[in-house]
């Protein structure tokens, strides 16, 4: 027993040097003339623990206000009642608790007495602002109003426009719920708020709600392009919120022509950067700008954009070698001029009328050149050629009777198999061998479709090649009018 006593003296004492205090008056304020309930909150304090506890407001050292009555909820907690007569002192006053343990606690001007005001005015409208194209409910607060006691006419004016609510209900004396749609066609700006009824009469609350204008969209830079065009267009909006919610862009020419952007980036909530690769294939004219996110729903602008025809349209130029026997494999090479053969997806095919040869096989070398494989059989028709290529960003492209199929020097299929480069990969010397026994053009190409070096064989079955000093990947092609073939090599 004589070791535990001194324990539990010690915890007792300590408990009591905590920080006991008043924290919270809730509410914190009052009029003269109002009965009201308030909340005082303590920490660490003892309020449900000790005993002779009183409760008061002091306002230096002659003014105090009991409580009608208070109720210790815990230790931390007490629900007092307080009435206020008319004649009460009004300012702020301290919040006073003493009991046995904590002994007196002060929350310095911790509650206000207002004065009363036999004034009745409008308080606030919240919230104190909406968009055109909106529908919201408000709340209406009053000071000594009779809102509840009286039928109320509600309306908002900006000079002579003036907008009522659809619906209304009066919460009590001093709350009215309203409920107003407000359109496109309601000017922005501040806007008087008024009350009427037959007890308060008139009531005003100037310049006390704010309407803004919709989320729109206002521009979109540039606003005119030409088709074959890749370019970062900038749509900008007004009181939109892009950067708080997943976009959608997309540009719109009735139903059928959609265009998507490639990428966009959200720079703001009224600004987006996005990509456009428009095609040649998509038709010219006027399209409708058009975004879509949760929070502003579908927003566009009408006509916002003008697609022009392509000034320097993409078109084939030549096709090397130009005519080749029948029964021969031979590769080609088809030139253009403004075309994107690198940046879509490619069909190559040769026709005579209703008769088509479609390319066995195709190798993009660059944006403007197409080396394709095709095999003639000795059936195909003889005669000219329209060379084609379509995809979905040149849209259709030909060159008309630009190839011809004769029937030429015969060269088997195993022939122009048999020609053989080696070794590969190499060091920069290698060897071309089992050459058609033709006079016959070499060029050695690198993969931007340059030329960078000729070589002529007259009639020899092979050719030594030195490439000094060159790297990487190039393309041989062995070609007369006869015939052509590609083959390709890495030097290392």
């Amino acid at each position: 027993m004589k070791k535990i006593i001194p324990i539990i003296i010690f915890s007792l004492i300590f408990s009591n040097l905590k920080s006991q205090e008043i924290i919270n008056v809730d509410p914190n304020n009052s009029v003269q003339g109002e009965s009201i309930d308030l909340t005082i909150t303590g920490q660490d304090a003892h309020f449900m623990q000790a005993t002779n506890t009183t409760l008061w407001f002091s306002q230096g050292s002659s003014t105090i206000l009991d409580p009608v009555y208070f109720d210790v909820q815990n230790d931390n907690s007490i629900l007092a009642n307080f009435s206020f007569s008319l004649f009460d002192p009004s300012g702020d006053y301290n919040v006073n608790v003493s009991n046995s343990i904590d002994e007196d606690l002060t929350l310095e001007n911790g509650f206000t007495l207002n004065t009363y005001s036999t004034d009745t005015f409008l308080v606030s409208v919240e919230p104190s602002e909406a968009h055109q194209n909106e529908t919201i409910g408000l709340t209406i607060s009053g000071y000594n109003t009779n809102f509840g006691q009286a039928s109320n006419t509600i309306w908002f004016n900006q000079g002579s426009n003036t907008i009522y609510p659809y619906y209304q209900y009066a919460i009590n004396n001093n709350e009215i719920s309203a409920y107003f749609s407000f359109y496109e066609s309601h000017p922005t700006g501040l806007y008087d708020l008024n009350v009427q009824n037959s007890v308060d009469g008139t009531l005003l609350l100037e310049d006390e709600f704010t309407l803004l204008s919709y989320p729109k969209l206002v521009s979109v830079t540039p606003d005119e392009v030409n088709k074959g065009d890749i370019i970062e267009l900038t749509i900008t909006g007004e009181n939109t919120s892009f950067n708080q919610a997943s976009n959608t862009v997309w540009f719109s020419q009735g139903s059928e022509t959609t265009i998507y952007p490639v990428n966009t980036d959200i720079v703001s909530d009224s600004k987006i950067i996005a990509e456009f690769a428009f095609f040649n294939t998509y038709e010219t004219g006027t399209y409708d700008v058009n975004v879509y996110n949760y929070l502003d729903s579908y927003l566009y602008l009408e006509n916002g954009f003008l697609l022009n025809e392509n000034p320097t349209p993409p078109q084939l130029i030549s096709i090397s070698p130009d005519k080749s026997p029948r029964n021969q494999s031979i590769t080609l090479s088809i030139s253009g001029q403004n075309t994107n053969f690198n940046q879509a997806t490619n069909v190559v095919w040769l026709n005579q009328g209703n008769s088509t040869i479609q390319a066995d096989t195709f190798i993009v070398i660059t944006n403007t050149e197409i080396q394709a494989d095709f095999a003639f059989n000795i059936s195909d028709s003889v005669g000219y050629y329209k060379v084609n290529i379509y995809n979905d960003f040149d849209g259709d492209l030909y060159l008309e009777n630009s190839f011809t199929l004769d029937y030429g020097t015969f060269i088997s299929y195993n022939e122009l198999n048999q020609i053989l480069v080696f070794p590969n990969p190499t060091n920069g010397n290698f060897r071309i061998d089992n050459i058609p026994n033709f006079n016959c053009t070499i060029n050695i190409i690198n993969i931007n479709g340059e030329i960078i070096k000729t070589y002529i064989n007259k009639n020899n079955s092979y050719i030594d090649i030195s490439l000094s000093n060159l790297k990487g990947y190039y393309f041989v092609r062995i070609s007369n009018n006869d015939f052509q073939v590609t083959r390709k090599i890495l030097v290392f």
